[in-house]
């Protein structure tokens, strides 16, 4: 068996783990109304990012551009 039948997996595997971690623990704060929100893990990690910021839509106020990136899950009442 060739060896990229071996890694290949093992590499896909590792990237998806990595990118839901990376979904659940984060949140992003609209520059606009500082709402502070999550996304959806599939969203999340299908949607262009650089640099510390991810392209999203305010679910608030509809604002729609790159926004902040910040450890630590959102708080009920932050929403």
């Amino acid at each position: 068996m060739h060896p990229v039948f071996i890694i290949l997996p093992i590499v896909i595997i590792i990237v998806v783990i990595v990118g839901v971690t990376r979904a659940r623990s984060t949140h992003l704060v609209c520059p606009k109304c500082g709402n502070k929100f999550s996304l959806p893990t599939l969203k999340w990690m299908f949607t262009p990012k650089t640099f510390g910021k991810h392209d999203a839509t305010c679910p608030k106020c509809g604002y729609h551009g790159m926004m902040a990136v910040e450890s630590g899950k959102v708080d009920s009442g932050d929403k």
